[in-house]
């Protein structure tokens, strides 16, 4: 049998054939080589990865981690939101050699809540940036006060970094109306005269500010804006701590100059209610004092919110 196949194979084909049955074990052996060699490398790129991976500083890794989320974030939802809408950066002489910067800015998405770092310049430099946040649809004043010139600046800018958008769920924000009952009264501004008949030395603004939410605050912000008419010509910002349910306080703000044409005084509190850490567990003597309709309320805001927090937010 095999010498019928053997005539029927042309030179060539006997050629090849002695050669491969000479070389065989060669060519078995490059190409053990081969694979070997592959293998090799493979485990070698392993091996340093895992190494690199295990003695690389572990917040290093983490900030490498943060970065590419936010990265990857930030391509998912960009199409998603619109931009946070500012006007054009103004300021005021707040004093000889000092002025206070401000403008107002608005997020006008439903059910994104926005964190920036924000970044005013005089003449094209820079100031240090400063944390800010926007709730869904809020609109408010970012300040920049006690800004240190010889002449005033000439050209105000103002850049949005850093940002970093939350979703916010329908019910988040449906509630966002009751978590932000602040009522302000008792508005008074009155020049003040350290010597009878004398040159007013300060403006002095008082009111009072009452919670009529169910919560205690760590810190909440109060920016205020007195105007003439539609101008405004002083800013400031008081903050407010410990600021609990129920709780009427009587704050005061200066300003060492003759406000006395002031017509109106915008008084707008600020606070992230997205953060839970800015909550407060409430005091004994308030637990005492809590209408049963109040506890009800906070025991189905609770439930709502352990609700929520199980169930997966599907994107509007």
């Amino acid at each position: 049998m095999s010498e019928n196949i053997s005539q029927n194979l042309t030179d060539e084909e006997l050629e090849k054939s002695y050669w491969f049955l000479t070389h065989k074990d060669r060519i078995l052996r490059m190409i053990a080589m081969t694979l070997g060699i592959i293998c090799f490398f493979i485990w070698a790129i392993a091996i340093f990865l895992a190494v690199r991976i295990i003695f690389i500083p572990w917040q290093d890794y983490q900030g490498m981690l943060s970065d590419l989320k936010k990265q990857y974030s930030s391509l998912l939802i960009r199409p998603l939101v619109q931009d946070i809408q500012k006007d054009s950066v103004s300021f005021i002489q707040s004093e000889e050699g000092t002025y206070d910067l401000y403008v107002r800015v608005k997020n006008p998405n439903s059910l994104w809540l926005a964190y920036v770092d924000a970044v005013f310049s005089a003449d094209e430099s820079p100031l240090p940036p400063q944390k800010a946040f926007l709730l869904p649809e809020e609109e408010k004043y970012l300040m920049f006060p006690g800004l240190k010139r010889t002449s005033q600046p000439t050209t105000l800018g103002l850049e949005f970094q850093n940002i970093s958008w939350n979703r916010v769920s329908k019910k988040e924000k449906e509630e966002m109306p009751q978590k932000l009952r602040f009522t302000v009264k008792d508005i008074k501004i009155a020049p003040i005269q350290q010597i009878e008949g004398g040159a007013i030395s300060y403006t002095k603004l008082t009111f009072k500010i009452l919670n009529e939410t169910v919560y205690r605050f760590w810190d909440i912000s109060v920016p205020l804006l007195v105007k003439t008419g539609d101008q405004i010509i002083a800013i400031n910002t008081i903050p407010l701590t410990n600021f609990g349910f129920g709780e009427t306080r009587a704050m005061e703000s200066r300003w060492y100059a003759d406000l006395s044409n002031a017509t109106a005084v915008d008084i707008l509190p600020t606070v992230d209610i997205f953060n839970p850490g800015l909550y407060q567990a409430p005091t004994v003597q308030e637990l005492e004092e809590r209408s049963p309709d109040v506890i009800k309320q906070e025991e189905e805001l609770l439930r709502q919110q352990q609700e929520e927090q199980q169930q997966f937010e599907e994107p509007q």
